[in-house]
């Protein structure tokens, strides 16, 4: 109690729920974004060119595999080979060319289902991905991030080293992503979980006591 002011001094121990920060996570490379905003932004770019391989590759597959096409390269390929005088030589070149065409059209027609499946899955997952981070959902997250491995695995088993790299760089924002998630460190509501917020509250933030004027007792000596 203070004689002069006339008012009661009290002390307590601020806690940290009075002044708490929102919890931060991880910042994709140390620099740019949260795992959050980048889990959204590398599925978006993924979504995309799965669309584009969907609706542009596999278009161009069957073209190429396609009878017209045949037609086409084979009328070329002799065309070219009009200026050939010897015959042998003529005819190597176009049997050679013609079997070259042969290979590469089979494949393309075989690979036409599964370029197909595969990107459907694709842009489902991708667009999973980008709701688990807008919803803040593990396990939309934890689809995207499937494929996103699987994508990686088979461009090192093609030893497509460049898009298995980018595929790894995307599946590392989902990991650090649901890891977060786990920890609560992003809820739903973007705050922090319930099963954290009573040990925050009850930690302390400082070991010096602030002093307070009750208004209540206002005058009392």
């Amino acid at each position: 109690m203070s004689a002069s002011t006339g008012t009661t001094t009290q002390t307590y121990t601020p806690y940290a729920s009075d002044s708490a920060p929102p919890r931060m996570g991880h910042r994709c490379c140390g620099c740019c974004c949260d795992m959050k905003t980048a889990v959204f932004v590398v599925d978006i770019i993924s979504l995309v060119f799965s669309a584009l391989v969907l609706f542009i590759w596999v278009p161009g597959l069957k073209l190429m595999a396609s009878d017209e096409f045949q037609e086409d390269y084979e009328e070329a390929v002799s065309q070219q080979a009009a200026d050939i005088t010897d015959d042998a030589v003529k005819q190597d070149y176009e049997n050679n060319a013609k079997q070259a065409f042969q290979f590469t059209s089979d494949v393309a027609e075989d690979a036409i289902p599964w370029v197909t499946a595969a990107a459907i899955v694709s842009i489902v997952a991708f667009a999973l991905g980008i709701y688990g981070s807008l919803s803040v959902r593990q396990w939309p997250v934890l689809v995207a991030l499937i494929v996103h491995v699987f994508n990686c695995c088979m461009s090192f088993v093609f030893l497509q080293l460049i898009p298995a790299l980018f595929a790894g760089f995307f599946a590392y924002p989902h990991v650090v992503f649901i890891i977060e998630m786990r920890k609560g460190i992003f809820s739903r509501n973007h705050g922090v979980t319930d099963e954290v917020l009573p040990e925050i509250e009850a930690t302390p933030v400082s070991p010096k006591a602030s002093a307070y004027s009750n208004e209540e007792n206002e005058g009392i000596v």
